[in-house]
């Protein structure tokens, strides 16, 4: 029970964290996280039509081009920008996000005095 009321504080403690950052400081963490990943950010035009807006904002949405998977991301925040990448890109992308939440909770218990005692949401 009491690792269950860690975890609840800590999962309340890291949503009032991330209210903290701004949608565009989160947008420009977001972009550069892509492009570490290895997303590319397409010139302004090369994503029209249909296609552009089957995508959502703000979130990575997959596409088959000529038969490939193709995975975009429409930054309408920071940059204004299509980002585009392969699957490879996308795992790659994902293994950030989860090291950037493991950084975050680490943050977290050292604020709030938890230890690896009480155990880790991941």
């Amino acid at each position: 029970m009491a690792n269950l009321s860690a975890v609840s504080v800590l999962a309340v403690s890291a949503a009032l964290l991330a209210g903290c950052v701004t949608p565009r400081q989160q947008a420009a963490e977001t972009d550069a996280m892509l492009t570490q990943a290895g997303f590319r950010v397409l010139p302004s035009g090369a994503v029209t039509g249909a296609l552009l807006q089957s995508l959502p904002a703000n979130a990575v949405a997959m596409s088959q081009v000529g038969g490939q998977e193709t995975w975009y991301y429409v930054d309408k925040l920071a940059c204004g920008c299509v980002y585009s990448g392969s699957p490879a890109n996308l795992d790659a992308f994902r293994a950030l996000q989860v090291e950037q939440l493991r950084k975050s909770e680490e943050v977290f218990r050292q604020i709030n005095g938890f230890s690896s005692a009480h155990g880790s949401m991941g």
